[in-house]
């Protein structure tokens, strides 16, 4: 639906369905439709704590919950159909450096002397000394997040390598990982050793509880997943942080081999729909279908239109129930007419082209004066809006009155009645040409017949 806004620029389409539904089916942080996804399965992720410098608030040191056990493992994705992919998310990993390291960005920042405190104060005894001499907290640390897939989405990712190569046993081994980019201008080359720590939270899951610290871990490959890859696979290996600069990637094996917490598969993305009995009930993962939201969609629509749409049927209804009675009575009207002509020898040839003629005469006449009368409207406004735009333009204290009132806008809408005229026209002519035929077919018979149907004597 639309209106013509018409000003002294000319005429301008624009929509009048404001607040309408969007028809994007959105899951998992895409369009189902345009990534081909039928099933979209997503479970609680992990939570992460984090203790931040507020001077440097994107450099934050972030623990995560104890004990995460929701999601699905290895062994359960390994039973997923080849159409369904595995992910998830670790955003508390870090990597601990000696030295600062030039391709790595987001260093965590502990300069802050509160942030310290805090960190101290709330964790178990073991790790009070965190930013004592030789601790982890006096090395340099930077964030590390790290993507999980399973190893369907593994072997989607050959063709984006630029270095190195993906080895799934020295992922699932812990022994390497993969940095993934969605920036072809990537600092990192496969080979370079990394030491990775991940931290849980302490009592309430503030502070540190536990911090393991992973041997050195190698960089498998690197690989670059630019903007013209499939969306899907994108929105599996990329964190929505670091599209553009990097991300770690490895497998849930990998990763609880590593000593990363929480590393298990959050999301599950289908291309058709599957057997959702092999994911186990303790995973709590929800499904949202493509076909659930389009009907969520359709009822959102109805809900929305319900009143316009039962006034135009009902208005629809009485207008054709007067349309047809008027038609049923006209035939009836000159049936007897037509009877006369036919005893006076009129062909029936020349009664259809008469009928002919009369079925779309009134309809055409009913258009024509219609469309008048709608482009009389159109050059009306037009007119009317090119006068406003010079009144308005003045300082006149009514009209800026009336303008701040809303009383009147530049802005004079029009409905563009042409096509919808013209498709009514069509449908009209067409019943009536129809009707006016069928009822000719009974004009074929005895004449008296025809003279004396439906007459009675008195």
């Amino acid at each position: 639906m639309c209106y013509m806004d018409s000003t002294h620029m000319g005429k301008y389409a624009q929509s009048v369905m404001m607040g309408a539904p969007d028809d994007t089916l959105l899951a998992g942080g895409i369009d189902l439709e345009e990534c081909g996804v039928e099933e979209y399965y997503s479970s609680p992720e992990p939570q992460v704590f984090g203790t931040i410098n507020i001077f440097n608030p994107n450099c934050g040191f972030y623990t995560t919950e104890n004990g995460y056990s929701a999601g699905i493992g290895d062994d359960i994705s390994a039973r997923l159909p080849e159409y369904a992919y595995a992910g998830g998310t670790l955003k508390q990993p870090f990597v601990i450096a000696e030295k600062p390291l030039d391709n790595f960005t987001n260093q965590i920042d502990f300069t802050e002397a509160e942030v310290r405190k805090a960190i101290i104060a709330q964790s178990v005894d073991e790790y009070k000394n965190f930013f004592d001499e030789g601790q982890i907290g006096t090395k340099i640390l930077y964030q590390a997040p790290t993507r999980i897939v399973d190893e369907k989405t593994l072997a989607r990712l050959a063709e984006y390598t630029v270095d190195g190569r993906i080895d799934v046993d020295a992922l699932n081994s812990g022994r390497e990982i993969l940095v993934v980019s969605g920036n072809s201008n990537q600092a990192f080359s496969a080979g370079q050793s990394l030491v990775f720590g991940s931290a849980t939270g302490g009592e309430d899951n503030l502070g540190i509880g536990g911090i393991s610290v992973s041997e050195p871990v190698s960089i498998g490959a690197v690989i670059v997943v630019k903007n013209n890859a499939d969306e899907l696979l994108k929105r599996l290996v990329l964190t929505d942080e670091n599209k553009m600069t990097y991300n770690f990637l490895t497998t849930a094996t990998g990763a609880l081999a590593m000593g990363l917490g929480g590393a298990r598969y959050t999301e599950i993305f289908s291309e058709k729909e599957m057997d959702g009995s092999i994911i186990p009930s303790s995973a709590q993962m929800k499904l949202v279908s493509r076909s659930s939201l389009r009907r969520e969609l359709f009822l959102e629509r109805i809900k929305k239109a319900g009143a316009a749409i039962a006034t135009i049927l009902l208005m629809s209804l009485l207008g054709f129930s007067a349309y047809f009675n008027g038609i049923g009575m006209k035939i009836r009207q000159k049936s007897y007419e037509i009877s006369v002509l036919r005893a006076q020898g009129t062909s029936l040839k020349s009664l259809r082209r008469t009928l002919a003629v009369n079925s779309v005469k009134i309809p055409l006449a009913a258009f024509g004066g219609g469309y008048a009368v709608l482009e009389i409207m159109q050059i009306s406004a037009n007119s009317l809006a090119n006068r406003w735009d010079e009144l308005a333009s003045t300082n006149n204290e009514f009209i800026q009155n009336l303008k701040e009132t809303g009383l009147m806008r530049n802005n004079w809408w029009q409905a563009n009645l042409e096509l919808p005229m013209i498709i009514l026209l069509l449908i009209i002519t067409a019943v009536t040409v129809v009707l006016t035929f069928a009822a000719m077919r009974k004009f074929k018979g005895d004449i008296a017949s025809d003279l004396n149907s439906g007459r009675t004597r008195q």
